[in-house]
């Protein structure tokens, strides 16, 4: 359920241009240890990661996610694939289509139907 969260999150962000951009910029911004918003940054990515992460514990816990599959790394890589995909988004005025490909990501690492 936590997975299946996270494509209606990115289906959900198509319909946000302006907080997704927002977010894009800050995030690049706060990079800078001396930006005001780099803290908040640095623990929203620490507590994001470690959620999924969760997420995909719990879908190994549930027999459901490929033996393979590491979920600390592949928190890491949905996350960097998430945040990528907004960049495109933004860059192509909104024509990529983030869901499909996040939903077939999280899909290759499941042995069970998302």
């Amino acid at each position: 359920d936590a997975l299946r969260h996270l494509v209606d999150l990115v289906r959900v962000n198509t319909g946000r241009r302006a907080i997704v951009e927002l977010f894009t910029v800050l995030s690049a911004e706060a990079t800078a240890p001396d930006h005001p918003a780099h803290r908040f940054f640095v623990d929203r990515y620490h507590r994001t990661v470690a959620g999924v992460e969760r997420a995909y514990v719990l879908a190994r816990d549930a027999g459901a996610l490929r033996p393979e599959v590491d979920p600390s790394v592949a928190a890491r890589h949905l996350v960097a694939l998430m945040d990528g995909l907004q960049i495109q988004w933004l860059l192509e005025n909104c024509s990529t289509d983030m869901t499909p490909a996040v939903q077939a990501h999280i899909q290759s690492q499941l042995n069970s139907p998302l």
